[in-house]
């Protein structure tokens, strides 16, 4: 009786930890099960998925995300928001190791955007795998501010997370539409 109770309990717990996973599997199978056309990424294709600050946020802007696998048909997706008018193009595919472990590191930036525009991107692999839609706003022509965060390095994000907010809330001009991986 013990072994079943501790058993249930490392499931349970276990099943907690790695709902995001097991969500994302679950997802990817109904999607293959009923024959959708795209079918959402699991966790480990799209890890990360951030935008970066280019030289002109007004007309481009870089899309960067991790994957567990080496994605050579890796791209990016990205529309107006509200427009059926999807256009692609391919990002890299490039091999990270750290401390012994490797992931994949794939990038892209979207050029020719307008100022002052919301767009929506998605990034993803082959014709039939991609990301939920992520906003994108370009910021006006001219100047801009922007608040950056490194990663912090910590193992207790509580502090850190008060210093974003506390910052985005000093400096209420600056863009919304950049993320940056904390």
């Amino acid at each position: 009786m013990t072994v079943a109770i501790v058993a249930l309990a490392a499931l349970v717990t276990g099943g907690y930890i790695y709902k995001d996973a097991i969500q994302s599997r679950i997802a990817r199978t109904v999607a293959v099960v009923s024959g959708q056309e795209i079918k959402p990424l699991l966790d480990s294709e799209s890890r990360y998925i951030r935008q970066i600050v280019a030289k002109d946020n007004s007309t481009s802007r870089t899309i960067m995300w991790q994957s567990d696998s080496s994605e050579p048909d890796a791209v990016i997706a990205y529309r107006l928001v509200g427009s059926d008018d999807i256009k692609t193009l391919s990002a890299t595919d490039t091999a990270f190791t750290d401390d012994g472990s490797t992931t994949y590191i794939h990038e892209g930036t979207i050029t020719d955007l307008t100022p002052d525009t919301k767009y929506e991107y998605r990034v993803g692999y082959s014709t039939d795998r991609r990301s939920d839609w992520y906003s994108l706003e370009t910021s006006g022509a001219g100047e801009y501010e922007v608040l950056i965060y490194p990663d912090s390095q910590s193992g207790d994000y509580s502090g850190w997370e008060q210093i974003v907010k506390n910052s985005a809330k000093r400096n209420p001009h600056a863009s919304r539409s950049i993320s940056i991986c904390l």
